[in-house]
This record gives structure tokens, C-alpha cells and sequence, in this order.
């Protein structure tokens, strides 16, 4: 009886022990959100579950600082690279990815306007009557556009600042005109995205996925980051908006 007992408590330990194995836990930019389908394969073709919170940068942030434990973290690579310095993450094994352009987005019942000139830009600020953008690396360089450009004070009274998707408040009838990532714009089917911001006032954020130094599931963890390397996935993070970086 008492072999028994012991054979059983063992029995369950294990059980908890692999299903904990096969799964990872981890944080991502919403950016990066449409790569979901990408993880699904992965998690196909592995049998590891990945559970993935998608937050805004800003979020990711506070929940490393904070001490939150998770296997992996996938972000703009500054952030990265200074939580790495800290010990936070794991230099190790950790791969930058992809990179996003910021886009402008626009009701699907706005006239086509090209915006294609830093020129063409200011205007279509001056002529707006509200306008959107995130917290986060794009909206930080939004605002430091409008200022180069000199008209922080012509348009300070039309501008909101969204806490998630610019999209699904210009879908709302919240503003007439929007920047976030490309991704981001892409994900909210209810609007169009007008394109990129001209050549000269792009800013190009890329992203790097790494492994939190808490991991209990270092391998599996490295198993998805070197799967997101693959050169076959390419056509798969162009259709979400990404343009990839893969060496």
C-alpha cells in the first residue's frame, strides 16, 4: 500500500512536471500581433504550447521592471538590450527578428490622399480635424516629427493619445487620422491603412525576442526562437506588415 502511494504522488509529479515542460509563457508587443498563426505552427510542429500576452511596449516595460516572471520576451530591441545589461534577460540565445515601419491609418470612407512628402505630412495635420497616435516608440517619434516640422502649437488642441489600437478608435469615429506600427493598423480591418510615412520622417523599430532570466524552460524557449529565425517565414512576417531581419 505505502509503494503504491509513493508510485502514485511520483506518477503525478511527473504528469505536472512534462505538461509544465511543454509549455512557455511570454510576453510580446502588439505590433507583433499578427505573427499569431506563425506561433501556431510552431506549436504544431514542436507540441510546445505557447501562451503569449500581447501588450503595449509601454506595459512590457513596467512588467519587467517590476520583477514579473515569464520564459521569453518579444519587443523593441532597445528596451532588450537594456533590460540584458540589468540581467533581466538572457544575452544568450536571444535574436532580433523583424522590423515596423510606423503607418498612417484613416477611416475606410476617407478620400485617397497621397501622403508621400514630409510636406504633404504637415498639411494633412493642419487639415485634420483630430488625430491619433499611441503611447510607445511610435507616438514618442510621432511627437518628435510634429515638433521638427513646427507645429506643435497650430495642432496641441486636435491630438489624442490611445492606450491601445489607434485603429479601432479612428473604426470609432474617434479621430480622422492615426500613426501606430503597421502591424498595428493592419490588425483593425474597419479602417485603411494610407500608407507608411514618407521616406524622411520614417523611423523603423525593430524587434527582438529573448529569454527571461526566471525561465524553468530554457530549451523550449530557445526552440521557438530559433524557429522565428527561419528564412521561410519571410513571406509570413511581410503579410503582417513586417519587414523581417533575419541574418
Amino acid at each position: 500500500m505505502k509503494k503504491a502511494c509513493q508510485y502514485f504522488f511520483i506518477s503525478i509529479f511527473l504528469f505536472f512536471s512534462n505538461s509544465y515542460a511543454d509549455e512557455i509563457h511570454g510576453v510580446a508587443s502588439i505590433a507583433l500581433q499578427g505573427t499569431n498563426e506563425i506561433i501556431k505552427n510552431f506549436e504544431k510542429q514542436s507540441g510546445i504550447k505557447v501562451y503569449v500576452e500581447w501588450l503595449p511596449s509601454v506595459d512590457i516595460t513596467k512588467k519587467l521592471a517590476n520583477g514579473d516572471k515569464m520564459d521569453f520576451v518579444f519587443y523593441p530591441s532597445k528596451p532588450v538590450q537594456d533590460f540584458i545589461k540589468k540581467g533581466t534577460l538572457l544575452a544568450d540565445g536571444q535574436a532580433e527578428i523583424v522590423q515596423s515601419g510606423i503607418g498612417i491609418g484613416v477611416p475606410k470612407s476617407s478620400k485617397q490622399e497621397n501622403i508621400n512628402t514630409s510636406t504633404d505630412f504637415k498639411n494633412a495635420l493642419l487639415k485634420a480635424q483630430t488625430i491619433i497616435y499611441a503611447t510607445g516608440p511610435s507616438g514618442d517619434h510621432i511627437e518628435s516629427v510634429i515638433r521638427q516640422l513646427g507645429i506643435e502649437e497650430n495642432i496641441k488642441n486636435k491630438i489624442k493619445i490611445s492606450s491601445g489600437f489607434v485603429g479601432k478608435d479612428i473604426e470609432k469615429g474617434d479621430g480622422d487620422i492615426g500613426f501606430q506600427q503597421i502591424p498595428e493598423i493592419l490588425l483593425v480591418p474597419g479602417i485603411k491603412l494610407l500608407g507608411p510615412l514618407p521616406k524622411e520622417l520614417q523611423k523603423m523599430t525593430p524587434f527582438t525576442i529573448a529569454a527571461h532570466s526566471s525561465t524553468k524552460n530554457l530549451i523550449n524557449t530557445l526552440s521557438l526562437v530559433s524557429y522565428l529565425k527561419q528564412k521561410d517565414l519571410v513571406p509570413e512576417y511581410k503579410k503582417c506588415g513586417l519587414e523581417p531581419i533575419i541574418n
